[in-house]
């Protein structure tokens, strides 16, 4: 008598020649039910600035006192700024997540970003990205400050589960147009201080107007990225001294650029913050749009130059708000 294996969905079994079943195995692999211990756990920046996020080597040093994410099959950064977590049990989660704050013009007050919660039902072995939003930078000198990035949990398939907007940098428009915009908890990003540009909507990013007529005098505001698509960057005039637009998540969420001729601007921040614009003489620039589901609109020029809008935010459950966040941003999660 011969024998063979042959696969079922199973696994296999074994059959002797004539194909009547004589015995039979399942060679299988199954997830746990529980991977590691789990109660509540906050991500933060992990100790970077700026317009990029942190690495791997700043996330393990950040959290070295929990020691499940010190293990990369829990927690890994294969996309710099991006926070790959595996869900370790079935249940339902709460998730806290607050946008980051803009930069400020000068000494003067910065948009704030928005603070939600949710909860959601996860399951064991899920992977989920998680990118904190960075505070925007403040402008050198009297120049405008970058927009702050939003926060972003988004499965491994790129699906969003809750996104917080960041807000938009102060201007040197401060108090009349100038004061960022605080991130809200619509989808929708907001205008820019002076009603000018267009908040985006539907995961877009903001909209920086550029029909005011001083693209050679003043530098504006990038827009604060969407989920879907980046921040909007000004051209014509003095290009270089326009603040770019932060990108969208699937193209990194690094902050816009800042702008003028000497770099005077504020960088927006991680998480798809517009950067500042900034000029020759540093007082004539508007501010960036914060970074969110949909990004807050770039500042523009009316009476005086605007600060940047504010980014929306979005949950696949109910949305709960907490309140406002004045630095970096942060996601806390915890299992109930």
């Amino acid at each position: 008598m011969s024998a063979v294996f042959k696969s079922t969905s199973g696994g296999l079994s074994f059959f002797n020649s004539t194909g009547s079943g004589q015995a039979s195995f399942t060679s299988s692999t199954t997830t746990p039910s529980v991977l590691y211990a789990f109660t509540t756990f906050t991500f933060s920046n992990a100790g970077a600035t700026g317009n990029v996020g942190p690495t791997y080597a700043q996330v393990k040093s950040a959290y070295s006192a929990t020691s499940w994410t010190q293990n990369p099959s829990y927690l890994n950064v294969v996309t710099q700024g991006y926070q790959l977590w595996t869900v370790p049990q079935t249940g339902s989660y709460t998730i806290q997540v607050a946008g980051a704050a803009g930069g400020n013009y000068s000494a003067y007050s910065k948009g704030a970003g928005n603070v939600i919660s949710s909860t959601v039902t996860l399951t064991v072995g899920d992977q989920i990205n998680i990118c904190v939003g960075q505070a925007g930078s403040t402008g050198a000198g009297s120049s405008a400050g970058g927009g702050g990035g939003g926060s972003f949990v988004v499965w491994a398939n790129n699906t969003p589960i809750i996104i917080a907007g960041g807000a938009g940098g102060t201007s040197s428009g401060y108090p009349t147009n100038g004061p960022g915009i605080d991130g809200v908890s619509t989808t929708s990003g907001t205008t820019d201080g002076g009603g000018q540009g267009t908040g985006g909507t539907n995961g877009s990013g903001g909209i920086t107007n550029t029909s005011d007529g001083f693209l050679s005098s003043y530098g504006h505001g990038g827009g604060g990225t969407g989920f879907l698509s980046n921040g909007y960057t000004v051209t014509g005039g003095q290009t270089t001294w326009h603040g770019q637009g932060g990108l969208s998540f699937a193209n990194g969420l690094s902050g816009g650029r800042r702008g003028g001729a000497g770099l005077y601007g504020g960088n927006g921040g991680f998480g798809g913050g517009g950067g500042g614009g900034g000029t020759a003489s540093d007082s004539r620039s508007c501010s960036g749009g914060g970074g969110g589901y949909s990004g807050g609109a770039g500042g523009s020029v009316t009476s005086a130059t605007d600060g940047g809008g504010g980014g929306g935010s979005y949950s696949i459950g109910t949305i709960t708000v907490i309140g406002k966040c004045t630095s970096n941003g942060y996601v806390k999660i915890t299992k109930l």
